[in-house]
């Protein structure tokens, strides 16, 4: 018997791995049905291993170890209650002669191989083997060489395991998983150390947090790779040369906080310290190239990405120093990005200098204004300083933009910064001239200045002064009618501001705006031209007397996210389609923290509150901050929830509340429904969990028949019947305490008046 004591974790492996060396047993059991081979005694060492866990090289290599591991596979197979091969934490040698290598050719695995916490002290050599139910190296050490050629696997796991010298894989075939979380690959060599060539990978492939820390002038290259499935290098680190080239991703692909970092290579690369040459992205695909940490860009070193044919997928960096692509891919893929193949996300550098990404929250279709004002001061900025600036928009919603200023000038930042926030200063002095002062004041103040020099900052200086004005009686019509408030304003003087200033600098500005550029200041620029204009546009009209829908949406999700913008619009749909829109304000929540659902609540008052998001099993509501959640899902697997009885003692607690109707579109919500209820006619809750294209089907239905006048009663019934599933539909719970839902009417449709 072998008296190895298994060192290695053996969790979620069968039970039997990792207890007792089976090789005796086998050896005693495969001679009593007949006979073994020549190989019939199994060696056992001075310290009573066996001859494939004892770790003395010599003395294993003296007894043949090759010719008995052979001659233990066929052991295997000869042994009908063998369910898989166990090799776990052996020690495995080579033949006699130089380079000493472990050689098995043209050999079929029946079973699955687990070599557990082995370790291969000489060269591994798999020639046209075959595992059909897989192999398993998990936490093995190879201190050779592992080279593997015309091998097929039913699958092949890695994870852990240290790979020190060359690991080449040429025409392999992976039929099932392909894992190789947390590998270390630490050969040197010149040239390709680890080589994956002329394989493919036809199921889901990991190499999340594997580390390739090849020293010298090594590179790590996939050639002539197909990955069928998804293939995963999230926080995998290259500390060397990589290449892809010429590698198929016919899935998704993420390189999510992935390491590019060839600090330990001495290489003078032909092409970049990252390559992925006449790659294929197939239709379905999406590659990712991504960091989640804003301040730790993709990217450190040279890059360059070219391809074998116009992509039929998506490729999407965010948080990449895009500026480390060459120029020849940096065009390619601005290129591409213009066809809508190439999206260039948030935190992407792309230009010499760039500010950081700001966010302007504006109210409803005002994001405009904004985007005006940033072309307004681009141009401003060019002209007076002879240096292009230009500003980029990364994400626009009706109710907030994000964007940046940028520069490839060959200045420095610091003198970058100063010239912003110069220009910014001067831009919004030219506001306060009067009139009478104008031309003076936007005349250079040296008399040594060319007169021709003298006139086009004039020119510039009012083509500037026109624009804003432009800019300022779109606020004061915004003002006129509701559309604008103060808050909006500070927004506004946010969007082109590059230093810190108090709020009464926009609380003035508001004022101004208000007395200047509303009312009958607004509408007489021209008198012909604005007769026949209706009164009401010039005194500010009386406040409406509507009910005001306020609905929060929060989705914690940052990868599979719910469709809230599908439903908001199915909303706003379904009372356009009444042609009664202007009967009910809807007011918007977004990324709503659990005070941002209180401001909400106190400002807008609303007569309806509709919640679309996630909630738990145990009925509490998913805000801000939490993420994680399963696609097509609204039920959170991590968070940071409220509990159920939040939201109802939020409502009690505010005086005056107008809240007649509550809609909670999340999973498990009836439980928090049953609270709100106190503090609400009507309140609609959900069951169970409910897929996200039924939470929209009902929110369109429901909308539809109380934006024609129905009761809520009648509005819930439509919007159960228009949710395709029956499963789905019968998740709907509405609950009454305080009213019968049958003549509760959220919308009185009447005749309208012409004008």
């Amino acid at each position: 018997m072998c008296n190895h004591v298994y060192t290695a974790n053996y969790k979620r492996l069968p039970a039997t791995l990792g207890v007792n060396c089976p090789v005796a047993a086998l050896y005693e059991k495969a001679q009593a049905t007949g006979p073994v081979g020549p190989l019939s005694v199994l060696p056992i060492d001075a310290h009573g291993l066996c001859l494939f866990h004892s770790r003395e090289v010599e003395w294993k290599r003296d007894h043949d170890f090759e010719g008995h591991f052979l001659q233990l596979v066929r052991i295997y197979e000869a042994v009908p209650e063998a369910k898989y091969y166990d090799f776990a934490e052996f020690a495995f040698v080579g033949g006699r002669t130089r380079p000493f290598a472990l050689r098995v050719a043209d050999t079929v695995f029946l079973r699955q191989a687990f070599f557990v916490a082995a370790s291969f002290l000489e060269p591994l050599i798999l020639e046209g083997v075959e595992f059909r139910d897989g192999a398993d190296f998990r936490q093995a050490i190879f201190v050779g060489d592992l080279r593997v050629a015309k091998a097929r696997f039913g699958g092949l796991t890695l994870s852990g395991a240290e790979l020190r010298r060359l690991a080449w894989f040429t025409q392999v075939e992976i039929v099932s998983f392909a894992v190789l979380d947390n590998a270390k690959f630490t050969g040197t060599a010149l040239g390709s150390v680890v080589k994956f060539e002329d394989s493919r990978f036809d199921a889901i492939t990991d190499f999340s947090g594997a580390i390739f820390a090849l020293g010298g002038e090594s590179t790590a290259m996939f050639l002539r790779t197909r990955f069928e499935n998804s293939v995963d290098f999230t926080r995998s680190r290259f500390h060397c040369q990589v290449v892809f080239q010429e590698v198929t991703f016919a899935d998704s692909a993420e390189f999510i906080d992935t390491l590019f970092d060839a600090v330990n290579s001495s290489a003078r690369y032909v092409g970049g310290a990252v390559e992925f040459n006449q790659i294929e992205v197939t239709a379905r695909s999406v590659l990712r190239f991504e960091s989640t940490d804003p301040q730790q860009k993709l990217f450190h070193h040279s890059v360059q990405m070219s391809f074998k044919e116009t992509p039929a997928g998506l490729i999407r960096f965010e948080n990449a120093n895009f500026r480390n692509l060459s120029a020849a891919s940096q065009d390619r893929l601005k290129a591409l990005a213009r066809l809508g193949f190439v999206e260039i996300g948030s935190g992407c550098i792309k230009y010499r200098f760039q500010t950081p990404i700001t966010k302007i929250d504006l109210g409803e279709g005002n994001t405009p204004l904004i985007i005006k004002l940033c072309e307004t001061f681009t141009s401003y900025f060019t002209v007076s300083n002879g240096l292009n600036l230009g500003f980029e928009i990364v994400e626009r919603t009706p109710t907030a933009v994000h964007y940046f200023f940028f520069t490839d000038e060959d200045i420095s930042e610091a003198t970058f910064e100063e010239r912003l926030a110069q220009t910014a200063q001067q831009m919004w002095s030219l506001l306060s001239v009067r009139s009478e002062e104008q031309l003076l004041a936007l005349e250079a103040p040296s008399a040594l200045v060319p007169p021709a020099e003298k006139e086009n900052a004039t020119i510039h200086a009012v083509d500037c002064v026109t624009a804003l004005m432009g800019l300022l009686f779109g606020v004061g019509i915004r003002i006129a009618c509701g559309k604008w408030k103060e808050a909006d304003t500070r927004a506004l003087r946010r969007t082109v501001l590059f230093k810190e200033e108090g709020p009464e600098i926009a609380q003035g500005l508001h004022r101004v705006l208000v007395d200047r550029y509303t009312g009958a200041s607004l509408f007489h620029i021209s008198g012909q031209q604005n007769a026949g204009l209706p009164s009401k546009l010039i005194e500010p009209p009386a406040p409406r007397a509507t009910p005001r829908l306020l609905f929060v949406a929060v989705d914690t999700n940052r990868r599979d996210r719910l469709r809230l913008d599908f439903e908001v619009k199915a909303v706003e749909e379904a009372l356009r389609s009444a042609g009664h829109e202007d009967l009910v304000a809807l007011e918007h929540c977004w990324a709503a923290t659990l005070l941002d659902l209180q401001h909400a609540l106190l400002r807008y008052r609303p007569a309806l509150l509709h919640f679309s998001g996630h909630g738990t099993p145990s009925g509490e509501l998913v805000m801000e901050r939490d993420s994680q959640v399963p696609a097509e899902s609204r039920r959170p697997e991590t968070h940071d929830s409220r509990p159920a009885e939040t939201l109802a003692r939020m409502l009690g607690a505010i005086e005056g509340s107008q809240v007649r109707c509550v809609v909670l579109n999340a999973c498990f919500s009836e439980v928090q429904a049953a609270g709100v209820a106190q503090h609400a006619d009507c309140v609609i809750g959900l069951s169970a969990e409910v897929r996200d294209s039924a939470a929209i089907e009902f929110a369109r239905g429901f909308y539809s028949a109380l934006a024609f006048g129905q009761s809520v009663q009648a509005a819930f019934d439509l919007g159960v019947a228009d949710v395709k599933s029956q499963n789905d539909a019968g998740l709907y719970r509405l609950i009454s305490t305080k009213a019968d839902p049958r003549t509760v009417k959220l919308v009185e449709v009447g005749e309208r008046k012409p004008g």
